[in-house]
């Protein structure tokens, strides 16, 4: 019976049918019920959810009306009558609280108000022992207290302490104890409540402090919390129930929302989604037998001729084609047949295409490899016939590939043997690898392009050059850097240039004011012969006057006399000076004095010179530059006045880049100091305005000047970041304007022990002194000055004499004073050979002319102290001084 096709369908599609009927049905029931028990606990939830927000809502916001009784005031220190005043207006205003108390930092009450009854001053009482008081007062912010129950009205009421903290000290001024209503929750719960539907309050302590049948709260019923926050709970009296529980935090303390709802309420739709999926289930289950036995019929028949069509197939024909049937089943099966011999066919056209395709895309790849081989080698010509070095390193700083002309300079006969090699590899010192590398690293870690790195490099063949390097970051396709790339070329030639030009700049310069000095020499020589004059007059005067105190008046005129003259020689020796630029804090108010010293005593009294120096201030300078300016700019005015004389004004000033106006300042903010030379002269033209800062430009008569001057001035003021104005106009003057870089604040000059000491500090104590001088009148007053002093003192003419006489006893001298300049040997070569032989010996080196050494070099020689001549009493012996430390 079971072997017929007709009842093993029947059997087989009414099992299947069943069975899948059953399985569906017991799942969407389980689901559908399982589903609305969840959302029936999410929505118990959601009202426990809301029920905490709203309570905390109100809670928070009679808290924040609390606290804003302190804001904006002192509290504490208003008088009693004005804080109960503002305590009531508050109570009349806020519903919020029943009670309100203001108590000091030790816990005592000052106020109470409540809304009940009258609080009288005698019932105010110290409360620092109650536990909310001391925890506000111990933690310096604001705390929630429990919750009791009003004996007048059963209504819940929340304590909360707010303290009033000093933002000096951050200790508590005073605080507000307020007694929060929480009657209103009464009314949110009663809203909040729906059918079977219970909401209700508890406390930290199980009491039910708030419901929406308040005749539970009010008879103090307890609450017992489950073990766990939401789900199913039975309860003995009520049954089982669906419940949630939402935590409200309170500073700390805590309530809790409950929501809960019967589950035979809430359940009863998932009973009724089960009941009607099984008569579902029942009424499909008869449906499909009554199918199944009309498609049984009709499938046998059709399947005859399949087998038949099958038979046929299997000969191997594939070129036979299965007709469709009506049965959906079978014509998929004869569909299929058909689409296999079809497929078939068409695997073996798509093998034949497809081996086509290969053979094409290898033809394509090789040609696209000739292309990338051709394109490396034009890259590489390319990089080859560069003039400049060319490398690029990996993330480690190793070398990936280079030019031609780089691998060269390295030492290399082909680019490709530079792949794996470090600069450690390369014929380069140590500190300069250490420098390449460091280089590297900074632009492979900051990703930033680095130019004109200024650096030596040696080459393979051991010259030294200097290269012009700059770095980029070395890229892949996705922007992620991979290494660094180097380009540098040789500017030895360039630098060589530079220096040169530098040089004939300094050259120029030096021309200029060798000029200026021509210019002013008739002036100098007039004031030197007076100087003269004066001295020769009062000498002759002095010798043949017989009063002592007349006599001392004289020496006094030829000892002042000579004072004018050493200053004029050291202005015009500071001025002509050839020296190397160095730039150091100075006053620039006391250059400019000295240049208009020597000024005066060098144009004629018929120009007027007149001083308005108003800046104290410092700037970054060389002494020599600024008396080049202040004597340029002063000889251009006094050329300008020399026919008919006129008044030179020199000014000096403190202007602010940032307020004064000045347009040019973008570029650097700040102070600076104005320089101001103004003439009363002929003025210039528009045409000459536009053409005096050229070199070679010169308005003046041929012999009178070289038109170097104004450009030597313009040039000084660009390289200290200043600025040059000229205001001029036919007949009116000129007035030439210099802005000088101030420093950011004033330096206080070094402070130099020149103060005058008495004859007693200065005595001597017996010591012996080695002076060597090639001028016997000088050798003969020093002696007589440090003998008078109390010095032991042996003179020498020279300095091979002195050093065969200290040689003689090294030990016996404890001070060695010698010129520079003097015959056989000099007093630089002196001082070395006698450091030679003793070097703890102190040594005072003294020099008519400053070129041949400055402080500086002699302190690098080891040499004491540097005195310039002339040398007077006072200098000379606090130097010996401040050598021997008398």
């Amino acid at each position: 019976m079971f072997k017929s096709i007709r009842v093993r369908l029947a059997t087989t599609f009414i099992s299947l049918t069943i069975l899948p009927l059953i399985l569906v049905g017991t799942i969407i029931s389980l689901n559908s019920f399982w589903a609305l028990r969840e959302e029936a606990i999410g929505h118990q939830k959601l009202e426990a959810t809301r029920l905490a927000t709203a309570v905390q809502s109100v809670v928070n916001e009679a808290v924040r009306d609390l606290e804003m009784v302190f804001i904006g005031r002192d509290f504490i220190v208003q008088k009693e009558f004005d804080q109960k005043n503002i305590l009531a207006e508050f109570m009349a205003y806020d519903n919020h609280f029943q009670e309100i108390v203001l108590m000091d930092k030790r816990g005592k009450e000052l106020i109470r108000e409540d809304r009940a009854k009258v609080v009288t001053k005698e019932s105010l009482r110290d409360r620092s022992d109650e536990m909310i008081v001391q925890k506000v007062l111990e933690q310096k912010r604001k705390i929630f207290g429990s919750i009791e129950f009003d004996a007048r009205t059963g209504e819940p009421l929340m304590s909360v302490a707010v303290p009033d903290i000093s933002i000096l000290s951050g200790e508590v001024k005073c605080l507000l104890i307020g007694k929060i209503r929480l009657k209103a929750i009464w009314v949110l719960l009663a809203d909040i409540s729906h059918e079977g539907e219970v909401a209700f309050i508890v406390d930290s302590q199980n009491n039910i402090v708030g419901h929406s049948d308040p005749s539970v709260a009010l008879s103090g019923q307890r609450f017992t919390m489950p073990n766990f926050p939401e789900g199913v709970v039975y309860n003995p009296n009520s049954g089982a129930v669906i419940m949630a529980i939402e935590e409200i935090v309170f500073g700390d303390g805590k309530l809790y929302a409950v929501a809960q709802r019967s589950e035979e309420f809430a359940m009863s739709l998932a009973w009724n989604i089960v009941i009607i999926t099984v008569a579902v289930v029942v009424v499909a289950l008869a449906v499909a037998i009554f199918i199944s036995i009309f498609m049984i019929s009709a499938i046998v028949g059709p399947l005859r001729n399949l087998v038949e069509a099958a038979r046929a197939i299997h000969s191997g024909d594939l070129s036979v084609q299965v007709k469709n049937s009506d049965s959906e089943e079978l014509g998929d099966l004869s569909l299929a047949f058909n689409a296999m011999t079809a497929r078939l066919r068409q695997s073996i056209e798509d093998l034949e295409r497809g081996i086509a395709e290969r053979e094409f895309e290898i033809l394509e790849r090789q040609k696209a490899e000739i292309a990338l081989k051709e394109n490396r080698a034009t890259l590489r010509q390319i990089l080859d016939t560069v003039p400049q070095s060319i490398f690029w390193k990996s993330l480690e700083s190793v070398y990936v590939g280079c030019n031609e002309v780089f691998a060269q300079a390295v030492g290399l006969s082909d680019p490709e043997q530079i792949v794996g090699k470090t600069d450690y590899d390369l014929p380069w010192p140590v500190d300069e690898r250490n420098s390449y590398i460091a280089i590297d690293q900074e632009v492979i870690k900051t990703g930033r392009i680095i130019k004109h790195i200024i650096e030596p490099l040696q080459q393979a063949d051991g010259k030294r050059i200097w290269i012009d390097t700059t770095k980029v970051p070395l890229k892949n396709g996705d922007g992620k850097i991979i290494g660094v790339l180097g380009v540098y070329e040789d500017i030895t030639d360039r630098r060589k240039s530079e220096e040169e030009r530098a040089r004939l700049e300094k050259q120029l310069r030096q021309s200029q004011k060798m000029e200026a000095i021509g210019t002013l020499a008739g002036g100098i020589a007039h004031d030197f012969n007076n100087i003269l004059a004066i001295i020769l007059g009062s000498t002759e005067l002095a010798m043949e006057e017989k009063n002592s105190k007349k006599r001392d008046e004289e020496l006094a005129q030829i000892l002042s006399a000579a004072e004018r003259a050493s200053d004029l020689v050291k202005q015009i020796l500071t001025f002509g000076r050839q020296s190397d630029e160095k730039r150091r804090p100075m006053q620039i108010s006391l250059a400019i004095k000295e240049s208009l010293k020597m000024l005066r005593a060098s144009i004629p009294s018929t120009i007027e010179i007149r001083q308005e120096i108003a800046s104290q201030a410092y700037a970054m300078a060389d002494p020599t530059q600024i008396h080049q300016i202040v004597m340029n700019l002063s000889t251009n005015a006094y050329h300008a006045m020399r026919e008919k004389g006129g008044v030179l004004t020199v000014s000096l000033k403190d202007v602010n880049g940032d307020g004064d106006g000045l347009i040019w300042t973008e570029e650097r903010a700040g102070s600076y100091i104005k320089l101001e030379v103004k003439d009363t002269g002929q003025g210039m033209s528009a045409e000459v305005k536009e053409k005096i800062f050229e070199p070679y430009f010169t308005t003046k008569k041929i012999g009178d000047g070289t038109g170097l001057g104004l450009a030597v001035v313009h040039g000084l003021v660009k390289s200290y970041g200043g600025h040059i104005i000229v205001e001029s106009d036919l007949g009116n003057g000129s007035t030439f304007s210099v802005y000088l870089p101030a420093l950011n604040s004033q330096l206080e000059e070094i402070a130099v022990d020149n103060a005058t000491h008495s004859f007693k500090d200065l005595l001597g104590h017996g010591e012996n002194i080695l002076f060597v001088d090639d001028e016997e009148s000088i050798c003969s007053v020093i002696k007589l000055i440090l003998t008078k002093n109390g010095h032991n003192v042996v003179t020498m003419p020279n300095g091979v004499v002195a050093l065969a006489e200290f040689q003689k006893n090294p030990k016996k001298f404890d001070l060695l004073i010698t010129d520079m300049t003097m015959p056989y040997m000099t007093g630089a070569e002196l001082v070395q050979k006698v450091l030679g032989i003793r070097p703890d010996l102190p040594i005072i080196l003294c020099s008519g002319q400053s070129e041949l050494v400055n402080i500086e070099q002699a302190k690098a020689m080891g040499i004491a102290e540097y005195l310039a001549k002339p040398i007077s009493k006072n200098d000379l012996l606090s130097a010996v001084k401040r050598v021997i430390k008398l």
